[in-house]
């Protein structure tokens, strides 16, 4: 039941990414999707960003063992929180009032990045 629910976390995670992403109909290096703004501000104020907050705060509770390595539960939540921040990547991207509320967290946001969940 837990991989389960963990599969169903991770899909919805991946869906919400999908949908913040527009295919791109003008030629940009780089970049064949760009943000779907309409979304994005929905997303805002449903609270995506505090709950993706919370959800990557769970790095806290990932510890190596004695030999370096992560067990399953920990790669699993390093995953669900890297899968986070690429849905706040999307949730950012070229929209002002959704950076506001990311620059307050912009030291978190490093702090990932130290994690290794990019």
């Amino acid at each position: 039941d837990d991989f389960a629910t963990n599969k169903q976390t991770k899909d919805i995670i991946k869906e919400l990414t999908e949908i913040c992403k527009v295919r791109s109909f003008v030629l940009e290096i780089g970049e064949e999707f760009l943000p779907d703004a309409d979304v994005q501000n929905l997303y805002r104020n449903l609270g995506c960003f505090e709950i993706c907050l919370k959800v990557i705060g769970l790095l806290d509770s990932v510890e190596e063992d004695e030999n370096g390595n992560l067990s399953e539960q920990a790669l699993n939540t390093k995953d669900i929180c890297r899968l986070c921040n690429e849905l706040l990547y999307w949730f950012l991207l070229r929209n002002p009032q959704n950076q506001e509320l990311g620059y307050g967290e912009l030291s978190f946001f490093l702090d990932t990045l130290d994690d290794e969940i990019n």
